[in-house]
């Protein structure tokens, strides 16, 4: 793809990117106690549940903070184990739905050796980082680059909001190629033969606090260019339409970016800066950067 430039001109408006990605990055640390795998956080468990969990023998409260026992070091003895305390959670009405249905991969710094599987529904409150594909589906039209999108059918979460034309969380028993083919499949009605030649454009971070939950989702991102006549047809009924938007009207208007899942505003803005829509001279630039990969901090200080 062949970036196109617009630079920005004016101070940002009041809903400018960095406000957009404040929303997320929306979060007390504070409030948590981390979650600890051989000294380094996994997790993070909200400090009025600590007392709670830390009775189950896989735990060792130190210092306020949750560290899993030598003993529970094996990745299907501790899905196990996680599973038991999971289903007790539900069962006094602190989590819902978790047994059955989609599990992610826990990792630390790869993906080649998870530590354990965890069900989706137990994610947030156990701070379990999770990951997800995002593709940019980008066409030209006119002289200017658009991008596809998708608008959320009214069944799914974050009803009639807009997201990226292909994007799902990472399923434990797939690889990142496979989730991305079967997500590409099911969404936007793509084939193997063509989502494979998607560009890999890096990860970025969103980590939202809900109540006591800390939803911790890291975009595995994607860029694919495709003909000008291409149309998606969504296939597992997540999408009620589809349509296109000018990347020059998204950097010139940042507050449509608001009317997306708060999850793709990263992945919006990253796009921008990485095409040069959004340069280096935008007042908002390093802030931008720096917010983009802020949820990275807890890896960086544990190497």
């Amino acid at each position: 793809m062949n970036s196109r430039t617009y630079k920005v001109e004016n101070e940002p408006s009041e809903q400018g990117f960095l406000s957009l990605l404040d929303e997320c990055n929306h979060f007390n640390l504070e409030e948590f106690s981390s979650v600890n795998y051989a000294g380094f956080p996994i997790g993070y468990v909200h400090k009025d549940f600590v007392h709670y969990v830390s009775q189950n023998p896989m735990f060792l409260l130190d210092k306020g903070n949750l560290h899993i026992v030598e003993d529970y070091h094996d990745s299907q003895k501790l899905t196990d184990a996680f599973s038991k305390i999971n289903r007790e959670l539900e069962d006094n009405g602190i989590i819902r739905n978790s047994h059955g249905g989609e599990e992610y991969n826990v990792v630390h710094s790869g993906f080649t050796n998870p530590l354990f599987k965890i069900s989706r529904a137990a994610a947030g409150f156990w701070g379990i980082r999770v990951f997800g594909v995002h593709v940019n589906g980008l066409s030209e039209r006119n002289g200017q680059w658009h991008m596809w999108v998708a608008k959320r059918a009214k069944s799914r979460s974050a009803p009639g909001l807009l997201d990226h034309m292909v994007c799902g969380g990472l399923d434990s028993s797939l690889s990142i190629q496979e989730n991305l083919i079967k997500e590409a499949q099911e969404e936007a009605n793509i084939n193997a033969q063509d989502i494979i030649k998607a560009s890999p454009a890096g990860m970025v971070s969103c980590w939202i606090q809900t109540g006591h939950f800390l939803n911790r989702f890291t975009p595995i991102i994607y860029d694919l260019v495709l003909d000008k006549d291409f149309e998606p047809v969504n296939k597992d009924g997540a999408v009620e339409s589809f349509s296109t938007m000018a990347l020059d009207d998204i950097c010139k208007q940042p507050e449509k970016i608001a009317l997306f899942k708060v999850s793709a505003y990263p992945v919006l803005v990253n796009l921008l800066i990485r095409h040069g829509y959004i340069e280096a001279d935008h007042p908002e630039y390093l802030s931008l950067c720096a917010s983009l990969n802020r949820g990275f901090i807890d890896i960086i200080n544990t190497k």
